[in-house]
């Protein structure tokens, strides 16, 4: 699943926000991508796929925001980390539902870096 946040106005967290916060969001939407993954290993095959799916993972100039849940991941390789590195920094890339341990294993290894 893929999309732009603009094309999915219902897309919404479960925290309650003001209506004046959701009008100053509205503008942004265009620029907010979505992608949920329904894979449980992620590696250079499966992430091309997942960074293929949303625009803003190439080359773009403005600020882009890039929203990956990835609870379905069950673990994650160098090579999904070193793709996920090389998306433009004018992307700012949130890692969504991941798991705890592997959390804990990007951290010891600092592949946050670049991400």
């Amino acid at each position: 699943f893929a999309c732009c946040a603009q094309e999915l106005p219902s897309l919404r967290g479960r925290k309650y926000r003001p209506a004046a916060d959701w009008d100053a969001l509205r503008p942004m939407l265009s620029r907010v991508y979505v992608v949920r993954t329904n894979s449980s290993h992620l590696f250079f095959g499966s992430i091309a796929s997942i960074i293929g799916a949303a625009p803003c993972a190439q080359n773009r100039h403005d600020k882009q925001f890039l929203l990956l849940d990835l609870d379905s991941v069950r673990s994650i390789d160098s090579s999904a980390v070193a793709s996920l590195q090389k998306i433009p920094a004018s992307t700012a890339v949130f890692l969504i539902g991941l798991r705890q341990d592997l959390i804990k294993q990007l951290q010891d290894a600092e592949a946050w870096k670049g991400l």
